[in-house]
This record gives structure tokens, C-alpha cells and sequence, in this order.
């Protein structure tokens, strides 16, 4: 639920999302709690018995569970190794010792200052969501996680309901404690909004790599596949990918630095332009970091090509493109908002002519524009940067179009708002000639190399 729907929403909903199961959201329940807590209420905690409490502390010293075997949130009590431990609440307590040790050992966040204590995580929640972080004054860390009893409901559909829940549990795990993280490093998480959810939906995949858990969000409407217009900035779960990017490509360490000049800006500071800070002091260009986004965005599902792209591509959505339907195309003018992208796709049909291409792109003002053009066919994929002159150009690369199964122009709007996306308009024209064969078309340059090359 977006941050504006959240706050128009009244406490009576908002204590029901987090405390019934009458609508399975799926989702992590921070942000419904941080909306609460802003309004000076407290989640509703299970009334228990004494003695049905109990406590499950993690071998390695970080963490305590706690868990019930009694009434409506009891976890299931198997206990397949005799520990005198349920093996759910033991999963809980490994998932959350492996966060630590990707997260904070590995990756270099810093952790919940927990002092000689243990981090507090129930397993005492049955609301909508798979888990929550709250902020907690009187908890280790400042924080506390609540992870749903029990994650059947939420895999009734799926091929082998077993490993559906399990692997939602432990991503689950991973995220939440991303989130105690960014409290504990000076995130504002109400005020940040959907940025902290693309932040922690992007450390489940770093966490458990084989789970994939956050295909499904890619896969909706408003993922930069579904939508590659919807900008950037209407940050959520669905835009995790934007920092898989960035880390594929420049190194997980850039989110370290992200999170550091993220906190030194604040409150002024919009979370987009702490990445541009962090590209800027790595002297990176950021328009070839946003036209190359575009790039690997295009580059999925059926078009994704070993070494180019996303890691991962192929198992990504096909991102949809505007279709041209033939040539020439005739100068159309479209609207992008900032921090998005449009991808202009011709699929060469199997009797097309011989014939090149020219490009006529202009962009309007104030604007800072980024286009791309790929040839691809099924052993062949070029990517061609292409540099704008005051936002504008005539480009006429040289490749015969009946060589390709497809031709795409890709265009992006890099401009990084400091408020509301607002966006600018362009004018995109393609013109044809007849291919006139070369005896050499001379070595290719650019960022890519052509797929299957040595």
C-alpha cells in the first residue's frame, strides 16, 4: 500500500491489516506500522497465558525468538531433530544468524547496537503480512521484527507448498532485519516511504540467492518491466532490480554508500538524489548509468543475453515495449517522467527489405535524456550508446535491419527530480534508406561487446 494510501487511511483499518488475516497481503507490514506508531498508537499484541511464552536464544549469541505452542498463533510444534525446539522457531533463528552474517559480516551494513543483549524477533503475529519491523525504544537495537506463525496460508497455490513457505519465511527474515538495520544507521523509514522496501526486497536475493522470492513483485503492475514509464521515484518492492543493477555493475559497496549519504542529507534530502551523489563521488557519468539501466531493463525474458543485462534476465519478465508496427516511423512525440524510460521496439518481419535506418531524436528541455539502440537476433545482440548534442540527434547506424529479428530504441529519462517527478516531453522520427553493402564496417566500440564475441 503506498505511503499516500496509508496515511488516508483510518486507525480501525490499519489495526485490522496488522492484526487479522481477513486480507492476506503478502507483503511486509513496517510501513502500516510506522503510519500507526506516527499516530501515537501501538500494535495489538496477543493476549497469552503465563508460561506460554517461550524462548528459543540463537547458538551464535545475536538473537532471542519468541514463540507459543497454544492457541490461534501457536507455530507448529514438529520437532524433527528432538531438540525440545520446534523446527520452525529453529529455522527462524538460523535465517536470522545467516542475515547477520551476509548483511553486517559480509556486506559491511551496520548492525542494531544490541550491546551484550539479543535482538528480539517474535513469531507470536498472524496479521496479513509476512513480517514487520517496529521501531522499539525499550527493545535491543531499537527495533523488533515479527514474523507471521506460520506461512502455509500464503502458499496454498503453490507446486510444493513446503518449500513455498519455507523460503518465505527466511527472505522474510532477510528483509525485516534490513530494515532493523536502516533504523539502526538513521533511516527515517516514514519519511523515506517505499524507498526502504526496494532497499530490503533487494538484500533478500544477496541473503538466499536460490530462493528468487522477489520474482513475484518484478512480475506486477509498476515494475519497470510492466511499466518502464512509471518513474523510478514511486519507489517500492516492484524496483528492487534498479539496485541489483547497480550492484552487478558497480559493486554492492555502492549501497553502502548510498545508505551513508542517504542519512547525511536527510530530512531535505529526496532518497534519488543520494544515488546521484554516490554516482557523482564515484565519478561516474550518470547519464551512461541510466541509458545502461535501460539497457539491462530491455534485456529480459526472451531477449536477455549471457553477460549483458541482468544476471539473472532471463528469468526476469520480458519488459514491454512501445510497438512500432513499420517503417518509416512518422515523428511522434510522447511524455516520460523523470527517472523512467521508454522502450521503442520494431520486430523485423521475414521478408523485410534491406535497409538501414535513420534516427532523428529530439528532446525537450531541461530534461536530461539517454538513448540507446539494440540489434539483436538469436546469436547477435548490439547495443549502441548513442551521444546527444543539446539533447538531440540524428543517428544512422550502419547495420542492415534484415540481418535482426528485432530493433529497439530505448529512451530514458535520467533527470533526477528533488521533488514530484514531473517529467518532459520528446520527438522520435525513424526514416529508412536502402542498405548499401560495405567492404568493412570497422571494429565496434562501445560499453558492449556483441554477444558470443571474443
Amino acid at each position: 500500500m503506498p505511503q499516500q494510501e496509508l496515511a488516508a487511511a483510518g486507525n480501525s483499518q490499519l489495526l485490522e491489516m496488522l492484526s487479522a488475516t481477513t486480507e492476506l497481503r503478502g507483503r511486509c507490514g513496517t510501513m502500516p506500522a510506522a503510519e500507526l506508531a506516527q499516530r501515537g498508537l501501538t500494535l495489538p499484541m496477543a493476549a497469552l497465558a503465563p508460561g506460554d511464552t517461550l524462548y528459543y536464544d540463537t547458538p551464535e549469541g545475536h538473537f532471542r525468538i519468541e514463540y507459543t505452542l497454544t492457541g490461534s498463533l501457536a507455530v507448529d510444534s514438529e520437532d524433527k531433530d528432538q531438540s525440545g525446539v520446534p523446527d520452525y522457531v529453529e529455522l527462524c533463528g538460523s535465517a536470522m544468524e545467516r542475515s547477520w552474517a551476509v548483511e553486517v559480516d559480509s556486506l559491511g551494513f551496520g548492525a542494531p547496537d544490541i550491546g551484550a543483549e539479543r535482538y528480539a524477533v517474535s513469531t507470536i503475529f498472524g496479521g496479513g503480512f509476512f513480517g514487520l519491523t517496529q521501531v522499539d525504544a525499550t527493545s535491543p537495537g531499537g527495533t523488533s521484527i515479527r514474523v507471521r506463525f506460520s506461512m502455509d496460508i500464503f502458499c496454498t497455490s503453490a507446486a510444493d507448498s513446503a518449500i513455498c513457505a519455507t523460503n518465505a519465511l527466511i527472505v522474510t527474515l532477510a528483509h525485516e532485519f534490513k530494515h532493523a538495520i536502516q533504523v539502526s544507521g538513521g533511516w527515517n523509514i516514514y519519511q523515506i516511504g517505499g524507498w526502504i522496501e526496494l532497499d530490503a526486497t533487494w538484500i533478500e536475493d544477496l541473503v538466499y540467492d536460490d530462493s528468487n522470492d522477489y520474482y513475484r513483485f518484478i512480475d506486477v503492475s509498476g515494475s519497470p518491466f510492466l511499466d518502464p514509464q512509471r518513474s523510478l521515484t514511486q519507489a517500492s518492492y516492484e524496483d528492487c532490480t534498479w539496485q541489483h543493477y547497480l550492484g552487478e555493475n558497480h559493486g554492492s559497496d555502492f549501497m553502502l554508500d548510498f545508505d551513508h549519504e542517504l542519512v547525511a542529507g536527510q530530512p531535505a534530502q529526496p532518497a534519488q538524489l543520494a544515488y546521484l551523489k554516490v554516482a557523482e563521488q564515484r565519478e561516474l557519468d550518470w547519464g551512461q548509468l541510466w541509458g545502461d539501466y535501460t539497457v539491462a531493463t530491455y534485456l529480459s525474458g526472451e531477449r536477455a543475453v549471457d553477460g549483458m543485462g541482468f544476471e539473472e534476465g532471463a528469468f526476469y519478465p520480458q519488459a514491454r515495449a512501445v510497438a512500432i508496427a513499420s517503417l518509416p516511423l512518422d515523428a511522434v512525440q510522447s511524455s516520460l517522467a523523470d527517472m523512467a524510460m521508454h522502450l521503442h521496439e520494431y520486430s523485423v518481419p521475414a521478408e523485410a527489405a534491406n535497409e538501414t535506418l535513420e534516427i532523428e531524436f529530439a528532446g525537450g528541455g531541461g530534461v536530461e535524456w539517454t538513448l540507446r539502440v539494440v540489434f539483436q537476433r538469436e546469436d547477435l545482440t548490439l547495443v549502441l550508446p548513442v551521444e546527444l548534442q543539446e539533447q538531440s540527434v540524428i543517428f544512422k547506424p550502419e547495420q542492415n535491419v534484415a540481418d535482426f529479428d528485432r530493433v529497439a530504441v530505448l529512451v530514458g529519462n535520467s533527470r533526477v527530480p528533488l521533488g514530484v517527478a514531473s517529467g518532459g516531453s520528446y520527438t522520435l522520427k525513424i526514416s529508412s534508406t536502402p542498405y548499401v553493402e560495405r567492404s568493412s564496417m570497422g571494429g565496434f566500440k562501445g560499453r558492449y561487446r556483441p554477444s558470443g564475441s571474443n
